[in-house]
């Protein structure tokens, strides 16, 4: 989806619209949802979508950091101040599911200190820490050893090595007794 010129809104209906012509049952399908796409498996969820799970990973549930500057339908949805991302955030649905959420964040270390952050979604924002409980929050924080990370830290997070950790945790979640 074209996460520029669509809101998170838009996304999650298109992709609902998509997926609906298949036929296929969704109701046990995990959503992993990656920056924006964290929100968009949120919306959909909300709007009725059936999943098992959900995992977002470097999402701004909270809004982007506020160095930010949202420049485009897409960003100006995901900003903190978007009544769109705030409506989701109030949604009695959404708060129903969120046992079944999973929010990951990435920090990072350079040569400059310790950024609770990843260059775009901060910790707190990916980690959804105003929406009460889910069932987990987790950080991995990456380290730059003799470089300045920049926004590079959020990029840095679909690299499949980033990952693995995150599915692995989940894997457990899942083979609990709760998820059966």
């Amino acid at each position: 989806y074209p996460t520029h010129r669509w809101t998170f809104e838009k996304s999650a209906i298109e992709i609902m619209r998509v997926l609906e012509t298949t036929g296929h049952d969704f109701s046990h399908t995990v959503f992993v949802g990656y920056s924006m796409g964290g929100i968009v498996a949120r919306r959909m969820a909300v709007n009725g979508f059936g999943c098992k799970a959900l995992i977002s990973i470097c999402s701004p549930h909270q809004g982007l950091a506020r160095w930010i500057v949202p420049h485009s339908p897409g960003t100006l949805s995901l900003s903190r101040w978007s009544r769109s991302l705030r409506n989701l955030n109030n949604d009695a649905r959404d708060e129903a599911l969120r046992l079944r959420y999973s929010f990951f964040a990435i920090t990072y270390r350079d040569r400059l200190g310790y950024h609770p952050h990843d260059g775009i979604v901060t910790q707190c924002s990916a980690l959804g820490k105003n929406l009460g409980k889910v069932a987990a929050r987790r950080t991995t924080i990456l380290n730059y050893i003799s470089k300045i990370g920049g926004s590079e830290p959020h990029v840095r997070g679909m690299n499949p090595q980033y990952l693995s950790p995150v599915l692995t945790i989940y894997e457990d979640m899942l083979s609990s007794d709760e998820y059966k």
